[in-house]
């Protein structure tokens, strides 16, 4: 594997040769990456207009229309470009650069994730904002798997998605529509979702509705949830029952008022398997920290894990989790301890149905206490 800091700089380069020629260099770097790898491939493949490319190079129509559509008009800067770079610095930058996309998920988050579902060869995975393939790439490319189907709005990612999917296999397909009003109407073995925080608008009032109509909830309980519930709900509605689902939420919808309907509701049915609140500072863009909730039927107790101390240091501005922290994050899920605690709903309920496990663990401080026994007569 190439080091970051190469492949950073040819996305510079690549991206530096198409200042002020576009709006956007983000998916149009990473499409250059993607042709001057077929190039160096098929040294013969025909070069002198994007149409002989396309035609010669035999892409199927979806991968052509997204080159076509990044590349038009930058063909010249693309074929200057040619032998420049090696391949496997090509298709390292095509496969694993994000410096153009905001709050990819880290890729910590996602070797824990894929240590929780335990993906096999059976298994139809659903990815909920799947941004630019970086779960799949990650967490599947030296898998066997059914099928992955990956849902975002954003067609630039859409596209990057698309590119690095095809370098992994063909039963991989992504669907470029609004991963929150989306109509699933297929179960899925697997599912994960790290989808963007605190929507608001329209489409979450429709969301509201549809779910209170399919769980048949009351007013009380959805009219106020936050987007994170929202997409918790979908995500429920997706799984089959025997499946397992990961998600990643923001710490706020764990605990406030505005969400204790809709966590009341998950946990009375069964729905928590285990919270496990993670450290801040994991996403590069963002120093906020979140929590995963590991999301499966007919769970009689959920087991929350206080993981907000078990990091290691990234950077100065970012931490990480190494394979040590995950392996001892693994065994607080399989094995409990001290940083974790098993409950009913029934122990939850006088607590909103909190889910931040410090809630539960850490004991007041009761500062001049006097024993109960020593006033009591």
């Amino acid at each position: 594997m190439k080091s970051t800091s190469i492949i950073e700089r040819v996305a510079y380069e690549i991206c530096d040769a198409y200042r002020g020629k576009i709006a956007y260099s983000g998916s149009a770097v990473i499409a250059t990456a993607f042709v001057l790898t077929k190039k160096q491939e098929n040294p013969s493949v025909n070069v002198t207009t994007i149409e002989d490319f396309l035609k010669d190079s035999q892409v199927e129509s979806g991968i052509a229309d997204i080159i076509y559509r990044n590349l038009n008009g930058l063909w010249d800067d693309v074929v200057s470009l040619i032998d420049k770079y090696d391949t496997e610095t090509l298709i390292e930058l095509v496969m694993n650069y994000n410096g153009f996309f905001h709050m990819s998920t880290p890729l910590s988050i996602i070797n824990l994730t894929s240590e929780i579902l335990d993906i096999n060869e059976n298994d139809n995975i659903l990815e909920i904002c799947s941004g630019t393939a970086t779960f799949p790439v990650n967490a599947l490319q030296n898998k066997k798997i059914k099928s992955y189907t990956g849902i975002d709005i954003n067609y630039n990612s859409n596209d990057v998605a698309i590119l690095r999917a095809s370098l992994l296999g063909n039963n991989y397909r992504f669907i470029l529509d609004n991963a929150l009003t989306y109509n699933y109407t297929s179960k899925y073995d697997k599912i994960f979702s790290n989808y963007p925080f605190a929507i608001k608008g329209n489409d979450l009032d429709e969301c509201r509705r549809s779910i209170k109509e399919h769980f048949n909830l009351n007013d009380l309980t959805v009219s106020r949830c936050s987007s994170d519930w929202v997409f918790n709900a979908s995500i429920i509605r997706s799984l089959e029952t025997t499946g397992k689902a990961v998600v990643i939420m923001t710490n706020g919808a764990t605990f406030n008022i505005p969400d204790i309907g809709m966590r009341q509701f998950f946990i009375e049915n069964g729905f928590i398997e285990t919270v496990i609140n993670l450290p801040s500072k994991l996403f590069s863009d963002s120093p906020i920290p979140v929590t995963m909730l590991i999301l499966s039927y007919n769970n009689s107790s959920v087991r929350l894990i206080n993981a907000e101390g078990i990091f290691s240091k990234a950077d100065r501005k970012t931490n990480t989790l190494t394979e040590e922290n995950i392996r001892t994050i693994l065994s607080y899920i399989s094995d409990g301890g001290e940083n974790a605690i098993v409950l009913s709903p029934e122990e939850m309920r006088d607590h909103d149905y909190n889910l931040m496990a410090a809630h539960y663990l850490e004991k007041p401080l009761v500062e001049n206490g006097v024993l109960f026994s020593d006033v009591i007569k």
